[in-house]
């Protein structure tokens, strides 16, 4: 058994599928750890590629020998295989629907005269927008809180935000009488 933290030994574990690397065996069936390919006792660090789950008894059996080259290139594929496949996976998380986008690029223009769009005012778009609130509505939402003379600058993305509620839930109260409708016909 190795010492790594709980964070890489869950991230090893996940990379490999929960499997033992040396005989396929997964969990609950068998004990999972994470083990050296390299041992530490032959100059073995605890870098990611370098470490591989392993059934108890795999484990148990490999104790401090020098892997084989095949060991050692198998676990070095499915590390830089698990890289690609996590940055792939992070940058399609950054990829935003063009509805989304056309939200975030109408709005924070709409403002950019007196007020600063930053993360944090695009993560409530995205929220209401996630919520059901179509894209339009939050565009027509921000005009309202644009066109309010009554608003001060740093108010309006609040003011917003107050619209965007206020139709999201209208929205959300429809969606229950349609429900209460279908099931009581």
């Amino acid at each position: 058994m190795t010492n790594v933290s709980k964070s890489l030994r869950f991230e090893v574990l996940k990379r490999d599928g929960h499997a033992c690397t040396y005989c396929g065996a997964k969990a609950p069936d068998v004990q999972l750890h994470v083990d050296h390919v390299m041992p530490t006792a032959l100059g073995g660090t605890d870098d990611p590629s370098n470490l591989t789950t392993a059934c108890q008894d795999c484990n148990a059996g490999k104790g401090s020998t020098h892997p084989d080259a095949p060991s050692v290139q198998a676990v070095d594929a499915k590390h830089l295989q698990w890289r690609a496949a996590v940055a792939l996976a992070a940058q399609e998380s950054q990829q935003v629907d063009p509805e989304l986008q056309r939200v975030f690029d109408e709005v924070t223009a709409m403002f950019e005269r007196y007020y600063k769009v930053g993360p944090a005012e695009l993560d409530h778009l995205r929220n209401f927008y996630e919520k059901g609130l179509p894209a339009d509505v939050i565009i027509a939402s921000a005009n309202i809180a644009a066109k309010n003379d009554s608003v001060s600058a740093a108010g309006v993305f609040a003011y917003t935000v107050g619209v965007c509620r206020k139709k999201l839930s209208a929205i959300h109260e429809r969606a229950q009488q349609i429900i209460a409708e279908q099931e009581g016909a």
